[in-house]
């Protein structure tokens, strides 16, 4: 049997091969953008969620705060409607939890959004929620009865989300009752 010489041996790919070659890197590298793309948005689905349950928390236990060292409800309230007013009377005059309208930009699309506020005696109102987020229900129910101060709040934070990405979709709902202890 006669053996060639080294120089003429196979060197290279086959046309064959090299097709295969090629689909298996394709296919590699498909499936690791899809995992990359998958991993970033639960990212940011992660970040939406944290921003609107911190939000919603924080807007809830600092009602909460006030509403237990409050005297009583204001009869200025606004019960049994979207936005509702909770205004508590308090030593230092009245404290008013409120919503408002602001204008915002967010990946460069303008943009209204609600915001959840609280305002102290005569001091500047202060924010209870982000300007990633938009408060989309703030529903107050009156169930005082006789000395008994106490109001249901049912409140509803989404996280801002102008193109509708899945990726920025976060809602979350909170309800819960505040009872104004007397001293």
């Amino acid at each position: 049997m006669e053996q060639r010489p080294a120089s003429s041996r196979h060197a290279g790919f086959t046309l064959i091969e090299f097709m295969i070659y090629i689909s298996i890197v394709a296919s590699v590298l498909l499936s690791a953008t899809v995992f990359s793309r998958m991993l970033v948005e639960n990212q940011v689905k992660q970040e939406a969620l944290s921003e609107v349950g911190y939000n919603g928390s924080f807007a809830i236990e600092r009602m909460m705060y006030v509403g237990q060292r409050a005297d009583a409800l204001a009869a200025q309230s606004v019960y049994g409607a979207h936005p509702g007013v909770l205004i508590f009377n308090t030593p230092n005059g009245q404290t008013v939890i409120d919503t408002y309208q602001k204008n915002i930009t967010h990946n460069g699309v303008a943009l209204t959004i609600r915001k959840l506020r609280l305002q102290e005696g005569g001091a500047a109102a202060v924010d209870l929620t982000s300007d990633a987020v938009d408060v989309s229900r703030f529903y107050l129910s009156n169930f005082s009865s006789g000395a008994t101060f106490s109001v249901k709040i049912s409140l509803i934070i989404q996280a801002v989300n102008p193109g509708g990405s899945k990726a920025y979709e976060a809602s979350q709902s909170w309800d819960t009752t505040v009872t104004v202890r007397k001293k």
